[in-house]
């Protein structure tokens, strides 16, 4: 068996035969492709486990509620963002061939409007405002704090357990309600660090309750 390290792949498998006695595995778990082995005693031994296959269930009831076709795209882009958050990947070639629509233009859609992300986001979406109403009223130590006790930062915007994802907004529509905060869009006001973070261990509790 030949091991060649692979560096920066992302956790899949391929397998690619280029004859009926020769496979290629490429494992991105652990960035190692394998040629000709013994693949399933390896992934028995590094505890390797297939990704599961992306449901497109939530991509056709998108296609469903809102038609299919190509006029229906901004709105069948936010049903499915509505359900995870972000937009998959997966869903763009899916889209592009039930729709008779280019990845490219769909692509062009989702990138153009800010509303939508195509990074993948935790269950709970929290916003601060950054605008001039919430700022002089004490927004930013709200989201320092918030932070600090998640763990995140700037850049690094959603939690290692994929619950939390923090983001900040030039406006959350609510400057009467200032300092403001929202958690999937439900708006909480008059915000300070410590009623923020009662906020949120509340839907940690609701978590670990399940």
């Amino acid at each position: 068996m030949i091991v060649l390290e692979k560096k920066n792949a992302e956790a899949i498998i391929i397998k690619l035969k280029f004859n009926k006695n020769l496979s290629i595995f490429l494992c991105g778990i652990y960035r190692t492709i394998i040629i000709d082995g013994v693949i399933a005693q390896f992934i028995k031994k590094e505890n390797l486990h297939m990704p599961e296959p992306f449901d497109y269930s939530v991509v056709d009831a998108a296609l469903e509620k809102c038609g299919c076709k190509q006029s229906a795209i901004i709105a069948i882009l936010q049903t499915i963002q509505e359900h995870y958050h972000y937009l998959p990947e997966e869903a763009f070639p899916y889209l592009s061939k039930k729709l008779e629509m280019s990845e490219a233009r769909i692509f062009s859609v989702a990138t153009f409007y800010e509303n939508f992300s195509l990074e993948k986001k935790g269950k709970y979406v929290i916003k601060f405002c950054d605008g001039t109403a919430c700022h002089v009223r004490g927004s930013v130590p709200i989201l320092e704090r918030v932070r600090s006790e998640l763990g995140v930062t700037e850049k690094k915007k959603t939690t290692d357990d994929q619950l939390f994802t923090i983001e900040t907004v030039s406006c959350l529509g609510a400057c009467g309600l200032a300092p403001v905060m929202t958690v999937n869009d439900v708006v909480h006001p008059a915000m300070t660090p410590d009623k923020a973070m009662e906020v949120i261990y509340s839907l940690k509790v609701k978590e670990e309750s399940k």
